[in-house]
């Protein structure tokens, strides 16, 4: 396997296609706020990715503080590029990946493919319809395990998150649904989430994270370089990461 691209010192992906090759270019500038989200973390945390997609952030925060990181990923391509990414920074023993969906209810549910690329995103679970209400033709659908949060650490005795990233293009909502109890865990420290500010959703989780003692008042979602300034240039662009980060 060819086209290695180092991404900063010893941290690097495989980059296939040109949207491998973009997601590695533009890791510092992409989502900058995430990236220094990330490097607030300590050496002992333990961090969720979900939405791993190829793993990019699962890896930084890895091999920038060694924390054990669980990257929860449902579409297969991007699964099996973020095994061969695990290995080729050698971080199989602290970066656990799972091919698996989240939701607000553990079960079998159908996943439905939009874009056959490796480290491609927008796939939905349970729906051929994504995140702004548009209706897509599936170019695959296959069977998925998908899990509550709250369940899958029970099921699988797996240590309570400090840090979670959740950028699933749609299904936010159901994936807060299913992490009550973790929500409620004063182990957690923060989470990062991609919100679509058009879907009326943006309210009803600032709620549900002010409820949990969780607050927005924090460095990272005034980064002087946040995403959403060259989001604001694509008028088609309406999603915002904020990060809550308990008081």
């Amino acid at each position: 396997m060819e086209n290695i691209k180092t991404i900063k010192d010893n941290f690097k992906i495989y980059a296939q296609n040109p949207l491998e090759e973009y997601r590695a270019d533009s890791f510092f500038t992409k989502e900058p706020e995430t990236v220094a989200w990330i490097d607030s973390f300590n050496s002992d945390d333990i961090f969720f990715d979900i939405g791993a997609n190829v793993g990019i952030y699962s890896l930084y925060a890895t091999i920038r503080h060694s924390c054990k990181t669980y990257s929860f990923e449902p579409y297969h391509k991007n699964y099996f590029r973020l095994l061969d990414n695990i290995s080729l920074n050698n971080v199989q023993d602290i970066c656990l990946p799972f091919l698996c969906g989240l939701y607000s209810q553990t079960k079998i549910d159908t996943f439905y493919v939009s874009d056959d690329r490796t480290s491609s995103s927008g796939h939905q679970v349970g729906t051929d319809v994504d995140e702004h209400g548009n209706k897509f033709i599936a170019l695959q659908k296959y069977p998925l395990f998908v899990f509550a949060l709250d369940d899958f650490i029970k099921l699988y005795n797996i240590p309570f998150p400090n840090h979670i990233k959740i950028d699933v293009d749609g299904v936010e909502d159901e994936i807060i649904k299913g992490m009550q109890e973790i929500l409620a865990n004063p182990s957690l420290k923060s989470v990062s989430i991609e919100i679509n500010n058009g879907s009326g959703d943006r309210i009803d989780v600032k709620d549900i994270f002010k409820n949990f003692g969780f607050s927005t008042d924090n460095s990272f979602n005034v980064h002087p370089n946040h995403s959403r300034f060259r989001r604001a240039q694509n008028k088609s662009s309406v999603c915002e990461n904020i990060v809550f980060s308990k008081k």
